[in-house]
């Protein structure tokens, strides 16, 4: 799903972290495809970060990355939370209570 949306990350650059985090998923009822996910890692017990929220293509527009995030949220309990957030993402992620503080610039490539 990750490179249907555009984003550079291979399914084993995200397994180790997917691995390492609590995962909400959302799912078709008929068949079971994977329609979005949204992951979030504890840092500390007051202290969280979220991220690699991501919904496909086809389902896009119809509530399953809001869904997604405030599952994942309510997860989180009261913890302070830190989220790296793409430009399409950022109005779900304000409209959630979120503020932007900076911008970072990512380089990828293969070695």
């Amino acid at each position: 799903m990750v490179g249907k949306v555009g984003w550079p990350h291979r399914p084993e650059d995200v397994a180790p972290a997917l691995s390492l985090g609590r995962v909400w998923r959302a799912t078709e009822q008929r068949g079971g495809n994977l329609l979005g996910l949204a992951v979030w890692w504890p840092m500390e017990p007051n202290a969280g970060r979220v991220g690699l929220v991501i919904v496909s293509p086809h389902a896009q527009g119809r509530g399953i990355g809001r869904s997604l995030m405030n599952r994942a949220l309510q997860d989180t309990g009261s913890r302070s939370l830190k989220l790296l957030a793409t430009k399409e993402g950022q109005p779900l992620y304000e409209n959630l209570g979120f503020k932007s503080v900076g911008r970072l610039q990512r380089h990828q490539g293969l070695f």
